[in-house]
């Protein structure tokens, strides 16, 4: 299924933890643990000379396996799109205006072990293990100290085994893309798409989207397991670095104990915060009147100076604006159904129309088509009844009987074998004449022989000089799969 709108695609987030490579200074078996797999896709880089920038790297997704959001990526869209994560931005909990970095490096490892895999070893891989074996997309670059503020020194912290704060820290890659289509498992535990039914029919997608993750729904429909695969045209948006949440599960809100707080203690461009508690002055008696303005106001101290009135009021605060909050929350929400609602529907209509636009021109093709048969067919009755008169000599039932025989032979071998035998039963033509037809056949022929050697030669020529020297890829991957036999989904 295709995106509506160019300006509105749809997007997923991939997240995986995120390997460091520290200074000297640093613990020394961290800095050899993170090399020996990603070291080939981390920005080589002096940290005595740059000890401003801090190099990571990672596993940005698993091609072909389903990650926490249901959302998986076939190996020839993995290939196409790896390098369109390239110069693309690194920053905060998704917040593109806290930019800390960049990304560098791109490729592959094997899924399970991160041996790195070039091109060739990628090919050998899926060629061993099949065209849909599970294998890492890597990226590697680098963060700017300068920017993060304390926030690398948090990164290298959860990337130590013996610190409290081990993989607090992933990397939430967001990639955006214009089609999609649905894998289905029978088996709930089941990832890797290998083992499922790709379902490409839009009908049935549009009855079954409602269940996706991505769209809300809890992805299971009739009992089946199913996910979304991404396709199209993939872009590679940016890296958002996230703490990881208990329940392993990307996007969760979290207690203000690592990247948000590390943000906020050495943010040094902020102010002080003011006091949230406030003193008026009653000039009528002078006597201290309390302002409760939250929660951390309402103590036993504080409840000396306040009135019954001021706690009733901030109570009283507290609950509209509770209460227009829900109410607006409760607005988006139904807006958004309304408008997924409406979607669905204008997805139906025009799936029917292009079904009926389909049907329409395949009937259509299916007329032109047998005319065109029968066209062929007639020419080709014709010469042969030609070559007929042409090289005997026949009476009138003769020729009855042979106009019956030669409509019905429907190939050219069984029309070379039935003039052979004519050859044998009719009475032939003058030599002379025989001669002349003869004649006039073999130079045809060779004019035909000659023009599809001059033809051919023509083609091959044109087909070499259009080729290019080194194929890439992308073209290898489709070469191994005719080699090895490409994986046939239960598509419907």
């Amino acid at each position: 299924m295709k995106v509506k709108d160019p300006n509105k695609p749809f997007v997923a987030t991939f997240a995986s933890k995120i390997f460091p490579v520290v200074g000297l200074e640093k613990d020394k078996y961290l800095s050899q643990a993170t090399l020996n797999k990603l070291a080939p896709f981390v920005p080589a880089m002096d940290l005595n000379k740059h000890h401003d920038v801090l190099p990571i790297a990672f596993n940005a997704y698993v091609a072909n396996r389903m990650n926490l959001n249901d959302d998986v990526v076939l190996s020839e869209d993995a290939i196409n799109f790896q390098n369109s994560f390239i110069h693309k931005q690194i920053n905060v909990e998704h917040d593109r205006n806290h930019v800390i970095g960049v990304t560098l490096r791109s490729g592959f490892s094997k899924f399970g072990s991160d041996d790195p895999l070039d091109d060739d070893d990628l090919i050998e891989y899926l060629e061993e293990t099949g065209s849909y074996a599970p294998f890492n997309g890597v990226l590697g670059g680098l963060i700017w100290k300068v920017a993060a503020r304390g926030i690398s020194d948090y990164i290298e912290e959860a990337s130590d085994p013996s610190s409290p704060f081990f993989s607090a820290i992933s990397a939430s890659w967001e990639v955006a893309f214009d089609e999609f289509c649905i894998v289905a498992f029978n088996d709930k535990n089941e990832k890797n798409i290998e083992n499922g039914e790709l379902i490409e029919d839009e009908e049935m997608i549009l009855e079954m989207m409602g269940d996706l993750r991505a769209f809300g729904g809890s992805g299971m429909h009739k009992g089946r397991k199913i996910g979304r695969v991404i396709k199209g045209n993939i872009l590679g948006v940016g890296i958002g670095l996230t703490e990881n949440p208990a329940a392993d599960v990307s996007g969760i809100e979290t207690a203000k104990c690592g990247l948000t707080k590390k943000l906020e203690d050495n943010n040094s461009s902020k102010t002080a915060k003011s006091s949230n508690k406030t003193v008026n002055i009653n000039k009528e008696n002078n006597k201290k009147i309390m302002k409760i303005n939250s929660l951390a106001d309402i103590t036993d101290e504080n409840l000396k100076e306040a009135s019954a009135s001021q706690v009733t009021k901030f109570i009283e605060s507290e609950l509209e604006k509770a209460s227009q909050d829900y109410d607006k929350e409760k607005k988006q929400i139904e807006k958004q159904v309304t408008e997924a609602s409406d979607t669905i529907e204008q997805l139906k209509t025009e799936n029917k129309d292009l079904k009926e636009k389909f049907e329409k021109t395949e009937k259509e093709l299916g007329e032109l088509r047998n005319q065109v048969l029968a066209k062929q067919a007639e020419d080709s009755f014709n010469e042969r009844m030609s070559i007929v008169d042409e090289q005997f000599e026949l009476s009138e039932a003769q020729r009855k009987v042979i106009f019956n025989k030669v409509k019905e032979l429907d190939s050219d071998e069984s029309w070379a074998a039935y003039l052979e035998d004519l050859k044998v039963f009719a009475t032939p033509k003058s030599d002379k004449k025989v001669e002349k037809t003869e004649d006039t056949s073999s130079a045809s022929s060779q004019e035909t022989v000659d023009d599809a050697i001059d033809n051919g030669k023509t083609k091959k020529e044109a087909v070499a000089s259009s080729g290019s020297n080194e194929p890439t890829l992308a073209e290898r991957f489709a070469k191994m799969q005719v080699k090895v036999g490409k994986k046939e989904f239960g598509t419907k």
